[in-house]
């Protein structure tokens, strides 16, 4: 490290400097360092990548290995059941989100996030691994209760990751958590062919597969939080949201006793990063939320699509295309060659308004089959448009927001989790919307047939 003599001095003058600079009071200043950072650490993360990639694909392999059985579903229990199942997996997720951001801000003040990451990671891909285990003895009514559970820990450990790949913000990061989201259908796809038969012989088979890539998750979370690269990002993270409290702190105490430093209180003001990113990021969690809410409205009625010919399996293909249709439009946003108005906010609105377009289409296609032309191939490469745009703006959303803090570890997370909160506001919008129209959707649609 180049310097060491001269950071040392720093460090041991920050308390005052701080004091002097910052507005902090002695007692909230004797915590103040200057970051100390190794360019060799920067440089060489390590094999955490590939981490990244194995995790995601351990937590989002349950539900997708349960999806991939819409075909069954609905020829067993009908199109409604695999719609609850939606509900039941989505609505879990938004008190599980709501909680976290509580958790992030009392739990972490008080115990390194490194800690708490750790616990977070064990707990909920632990629960998952034994509510996969438990499907094959569960009947009807007790997988949509596995189900409900699933999607809590799933949303939980989702979130918390989330957090590490905003804190990490390295594009190779990006690029395996991307790949670990398109392996879980691969998988799927595999084990469907090799294990198509519906006995419970190979349903246990199915689902110990699924458990074992959730128990090596497990492990890859340990092995990542625990690693010396991400040691060091959290430890600024944690540095960061420190200061960022005590400014806070402080300027409440300036202005309850109506201090009339002005000049300082603007700096406290401008530096409380809180308040700043809920501001910043309040239009991406707008445009997210409609996105998100098209994307889960739609998926949860695949299982209503009838086939035209004999392609009697048209919901399982239809929710591959999406899952697959999905993770292809993620890397479409990476193309250097993007005109630059798609990339800003506006433009990235616009795309979402004429997105809502398809979903139109798709619901009339459901509804009112004889005010349409009517062709497996047609549905499928609607649901492939649909899917391929989801992944896209998703992406390119997520990418506006984390640029606006390339600078600061602690507002890239607080930005990270209101996108996580408006995500899981829009799904569980979408599944008590498809509640109220397996409820009264048939009903709307005679009507509406009568009047045209």
């Amino acid at each position: 490290m180049l310097y060491p003599r001269a950071v040392t001095k720093f460090n041991e003058a920050a308390p005052q400097i701080a004091v002097v600079l910052g507005g902090l009071e002695e007692s909230d200043a004797n915590s103040f360092e200057f970051p100390v950072t190794s360019p060799a650490l920067v440089a060489n993360p390590g094999n955490f990548p590939m981490y990244f990639m194995l995790i995601s694909a351990g937590y989002v392999l349950p539900w997708t290995a349960i999806c991939s059985k819409v075909s069954y579903f609905t020829e067993e229990y009908g199109a409604n059941y695999f719609v609850m199942l939606n509900v039941y997996f989505y609505v879990s997720g938004l008190p599980v989100t709501a909680f976290g951001v509580w958790y992030d801000h009392t739990v972490e003040m008080k115990y390194e996030s490194k800690f708490t990451y750790l616990m977070r990671s064990i707990v909920c891909l632990t629960s998952i691994l034994i509510l996969v285990m438990l499907i094959p003895f569960a009947s009807t009514d007790q997988l949509s209760i596995i189900v409900g559970f699933l999607g809590m820990f799933t949303w939980a450990v989702h979130n918390s990751h989330a957090l590490v790949a905003a804190l990490v913000q390295l594009n190779v990061t990006t690029m395996y958590q991307q790949v670990g989201y398109a392996l879980p259908a691969v998988i799927s796809l595999i084990l469907n062919f090799a294990l198509a038969s519906p006995s419970f012989n190979i349903c246990l088979g199915y689902f110990s597969v699924v458990g074992a890539f959730v128990l090596l998750a497990a492990g890859c979370a340990i092995k990542l939080i625990r690693s010396r690269f991400l040691k060091m990002k959290v430890v600024e993270k944690d540095r960061q949201s420190l200061q960022d409290h005590n400014l806070h702190v402080n300027h409440n105490r300036m202005h309850q006793s109506s201090m009339r430093h002005t000049e300082m209180m603007v700096s406290l003001m401008s530096t409380d990063s809180r308040a700043f990113t809920v501001f910043s990021v309040k239009y991406h969690m707008v445009v997210l939320f409609f996105v998100i809410y098209c994307s889960v409205l739609e998926g949860a009625f695949i299982s209503y699509v009838q086939p035209v010919g004999k392609t009697l399996t048209l919901p399982t293909i239809l929710y591959f295309v999406r899952v697959f249709g999905d993770l292809l439009g993620r890397p479409l946003s990476w193309i250097k060659c993007l005109p630059s108005g798609i990339r800003q906010l506006k433009g990235i609105a616009v795309l979402a308004f004429f997105r809502v377009s398809l979903m139109a289409v798709w619901f009339i296609y459901i509804y009112w089959p004889t005010l349409m032309f009517r062709s497996d191939a047609f549905i499928v490469s609607l649901q492939l448009g649909i899917s391929l745009s989801s992944g896209f703006l998703v992406s390119l959303i997520y990418e506006s927001a984390a640029n606006k803090f390339a600078d600061s570890e602690a507002d890239r997370t607080k930005a990270s989790e209101r996108l996580s909160l408006a995500f899981q506001i829009g799904a569980t919008s979408a599944a008590l919307t498809s509640l109220v129209m397996i409820k009264y959707g048939h009903q709307i649609s005679e009507l509406v047939a009568e009047l045209v």
